[in-house]
């Protein structure tokens, strides 16, 4: 009986898929060359992280790099995959190029820079927030937002609960606002700014398309997301690792701004290893790393004591109408923070 439920429930997965191609446009691929696998590990290390990656569903693409070369490459490293709440870092990098050239200071309110939400107008006390207070998830508005889930509903503060800066709150209006702060703070577009760091960090894979915005009812900050392979994800912990700088030495974001990002100004709970939060990075002050995260198993740790970054992706659908069916049908399994811990501690070994 479980396996004739199992195989309804895959086929109305199929039909219902099929009307969604319709209206859900197909994320585009790479042109590049699909990736080699490669490793610099000695072979029984090389052996291990291999198996452990092609032992978990969760895992379709693994690498692992230093802040000069690529150590290890496993899987579909050349996939554009959705980053999901990864995008949230990549949106600090960002805002750090932003700031580096003198365009945007953290220390703006939302009222110098204009920022309103015309679907729920913000209150005076809720324009003294500042780019810090939303980088830190600090705002302390707490109106809808584009892309929340059942569980930040229902934790969201009442709205006036707290004053801007005083209280953390894992929070999308914060994120989305954040895409509208870049684009009035610089007269670009946040897609323009990303293939900027493309074009700066090298990357192989990323194409017009690649970054787009899902239309909000609720909110006039629509959700961006955000499509990458894990070896151009790879690049962006790789540049967190030289502080800052692109392979040719010139800075992207400032050492300070790396710092800035990854100290912590919120204590996080239930998460562990995870106990601070950063500038939209999540820490653990045992290790000295922090952590990229996203849902149904999108990780980056970047580990500056041992030089390594380490990237592990899940492929969980080329249009965003999928997301429910893929949770339905257990194909993107969430993956786990153990798991990231465990490639740590084998890749350590080198």
């Amino acid at each position: 009986m479980k396996k004739l439920k199992t195989a309804l429930v895959a086929i109305a997965a199929v039909v219902v898929l099929c009307g969604l191609a319709m209206f859900y446009p197909l994320v585009p691929g790479t042109k590049a060359p699909p990736a080699q696998p490669h490793s610099v590990f000695e072979e029984d290390l090389t052996r291990a992280l291999r198996d452990f990656a092609e032992a978990r569903e969760s895992i379709d693409a693994v690498v692992i790099a230093s802040s000069k070369e690529v150590l290890f490459v496993h899987g579909a490293a050349h996939l554009p995959i959705n980053t999901h709440s990864v995008r949230k870092s990549v949106m600090s990098v960002l805002i750090g190029m932003a700031v580096l050239e003198g365009k945007l200071e953290v220390t703006d309110s939302l009222a110098k820079l204009g920022i309103d939400d015309e679907a729920m107008p913000l209150t005076d006390l809720e324009k003294t927030a500042t780019v810090a207070d939303l980088l830190k998830a600090r705002s302390g508005i707490y109106i809808e937002a584009a892309g929340e889930t059942e569980d930040m509903k229902a934790g969201r503060p009442r709205r006036g609960q707290y004053r801007p800066g005083a209280h953390y709150y894992y929070n999308n209006w914060d994120f989305n606002a954040l895409g509208t702060v870049l684009a009035a703070s610089t007269g670009a577009a946040p897609e323009q700014h990303m293939r900027r760091l493309a074009g700066r960090l090298g990357f192989q894979d990323y194409e017009a398309g690649h970054f787009y915005y899902q239309t909000a009812r609720d909110s006039e900050h629509d959700q961006y997301t955000i499509f990458m392979s894990a070896r151009d994800l790879a690049r962006v912990g790789q540049m967190m690792l030289r502080q800052g700088r692109d392979p040719a030495g010139g800075s992207l974001v400032s050492a300070e701004w790396v710092a800035d990002s990854t100290r912590p100004y919120s204590r996080l709970v239930d998460r562990d290893p995870l106990d601070g939060y950063g500038y939209l990075w999540s820490l653990d002050a045992d290790t000295g790393t922090y952590w990229a995260t996203g849902w149904g198993g999108q990780f980056m740790l970047v580990d500056p004591r041992n030089d390594l970054v380490i990237v592990a992706r899940n492929d969980t659908g080329r249009r965003l109408g999928q997301l429910g069916w893929l949770v339905l049908l257990d194909k993107s399994s969430q993956g786990s923070l153990a798991d990231m811990e465990a490639l740590r501690a084998m890749a350590t070994r080198r």
